[in-house]
């Protein structure tokens, strides 16, 4: 998706994507630190998982989304 699409609003309005959306400049900030060291930061880590982006490839059947 190009920088500056909207998502469909029923998509657009769901609590992942809304986070993934606020969490953009902080992954922006890791950008150099992601490359240079081919993982990403713990720090970026436990922000990923409050906003519950891990839950998206849990199954529903097991409480993912």
């Amino acid at each position: 998706m190009a920088e500056g699409q909207r998502l469909p609003a029923e998509i657009d309005a769901q609590p992942v994507v809304r986070a993934a959306a606020a969490l953009r400049s902080v992954i922006r900030g890791y950008r150099e630190e992601i490359e240079r060291e081919q993982r990403l930061p713990k720090e970026l880590v436990e922000q990923f998982h409050r906003a519950g982006f891990y839950s998206l490839v849990i199954p529903r059947a097991l409480g993912g989304l």
